[in-house]
Order: structure tokens, then sequence, then C-alpha cells
């Protein structure tokens, strides 16, 4: 196992990851903002997450967001919401009266206590191990010319999906001094596309909707997980005007570090 002493600490994610925050602090200032602009509480809150369905994401789960309603899954691997338009709807249905959304969604990755992305130290392992392994395994075969356009398995339909977006930027991958890096900022962008889009044609029968993009940073299995937040958005859906709350977050967030 792993020695004592050896930390993944916040300076080392933020070598790569600047403006990274940890998990329970990010969800317990979101709250701090909600309350303060909208007096929500969490359990007002119905919480819709798009994020991979790695079991280090459910192990490093923060106890801050389970205040919330859910959450309601829409995301499959590497956090794309492969559940789609169906799935958007149907959580809208369960916000509470009265009650507010938020969702959630982005990449993983791993930063491993020796400060490599892309790995990290899982549970009961004694060696380090990939993470986020479905976009590795795809950026590698991407590397190796073995990723083929459009073609749909019904046995592997969300990797390949991962593949293809990887596909369309991979003169950009080639080029990148961090691949891995690299690769979960292609993910992030193509996730966030979708949920747009998806929210765009969704039927969100409430006025307050919580958009949170972020990019999850998985520590060791001793050190939890870190957010850092791209999108940080208030959606009035009556008006329909979306406010940038980022800025303010990332404020609070540097006075209570």
């Amino acid at each position: 196992m792993k020695e004592p002493g050896s930390v993944t600490s916040l300076d080392l994610i933020r070598k790569i990851y600047p403006g990274a925050n940890p998990a329970e602090q990010s969800v317990n200032l979101l709250y701090d903002i909600i309350r303060q602009k909208l007096d929500f509480r969490p359990e007002q809150i119905l919480h819709a997450d798009s994020i991979c369905c790695d079991e280090v994401n459910t192990i490093q789960y923060p106890a801050a967001a389970s205040k919330m309603i859910g959450s309601f899954k829409m995301g499959g691997l590497s956090g794309y919401p492969f559940a789609g338009l169906a799935a958007m709807n149907t959580a809208a249905q369960h916000i509470p009266e009265q009650g507010a959304m938020l969702i959630s969604y982005g990449p993983h990755i791993g930063v491993s206590h020796k400060g490599i992305p892309g790995e990290l130290r899982r549970t009961g392992q004694s060696c380090d191990s990939i993470c986020c392994g479905a976009v590795i395994s795809s950026l590698q075969k991407l590397k190796e010319k073995l990723a083929i356009p459009d073609i749909h398995s019904e046995d592997d339909y969300q990797i390949n999906r991962v593949q293809q977006i990887l596909l369309k930027s991979e003169s950009r991958l080639v080029a990148a001094a961090h691949p891995v890096v690299e690769a979960t900022e292609v993910m992030y962008e193509a996730i966030d596309e979708k949920i747009q889009n998806l929210i765009s044609k969704s039927e969100l029968a409430v006025r307050h909707v919580f958009i949170a993009g972020m990019i999850l940073i998985n520590g060791d299995f001793d050190q939890g997980a870190y957010y850092q937040y791209r999108r940080l958005e208030h959606f009035d859906t009556v008006n329909n005007t979306k406010t940038s709350w980022l800025k303010e977050f990332n404020s609070k967030a540097e006075q209570n570090i």
C-alpha cells in the first residue's frame, strides 16, 4: 500500500488544475451562494448529474451533495450524458414543489500522489491505475490508429462514442504536451455542449435551475475528490436568462483556502 506521508495535496492538484477546490468545500460554497441569492435549502433541490460511472466517483461522492434529492444519474462512461433528453425531462418531473434543480456534469481524471495526471491509487490496491479508463483507453486506440469512425456496436456503444469524440480532435491531442489532460478537456467541451443542448430542448417545469460544469479530479483513495468548475450558472426559465456565479464562487473559494 501507499507509504505514509505520500499525499495528493491541493497544491499538487493545482499544479495541473489551478482552479480546483476540494469537492466537499465546493458543494458547501455553492449552497452558500444559492441560499444567499434565492433562499433554497439543499433538501429543496433535485440534483441531476452526468459524471462517469467509475466506482471512484461513488466512493468520493461528497457527503454535502447527499443533502439534496438524488442524484438522478444521466451520465455513462467519461460523464457523457448518454441518458439523453428523456433523462433530463424525467429528472425535471421529480423536482419538489417550490423547489429547484441542480445539473452538474463533467469528465473526471485521476491525479496520483506522484502528481501524475491520469493515474490514482484505488482502494485495496498497491499500485496506481488509470483514471478515466474510458478516456485513456480511447486515447491509446487513437494513437495506435485503432479507433474507427462511425462504428456503433450495441455491446460497446458508450466507449465507441467516447472514441469518436476524441477522434474529431485527433490533431489537437497528438500535438498536446499532456495528451491525457487535453483529452479530458476535449471531453468536457463535448459534455458541456451536449448538456446545453439538452437543457435547451427539455421541459424544465421549474423556474430555478443551477448549472455546474466541471472537471472532476480524483485523488488517491485516502484523498478524495476535487472540483474545478468551468461553468456555474443560474438559469431563470421564466425570464429565459442565465447569470454566471463562477467569479463569485472562485472569490469565496480562495477566501476559504
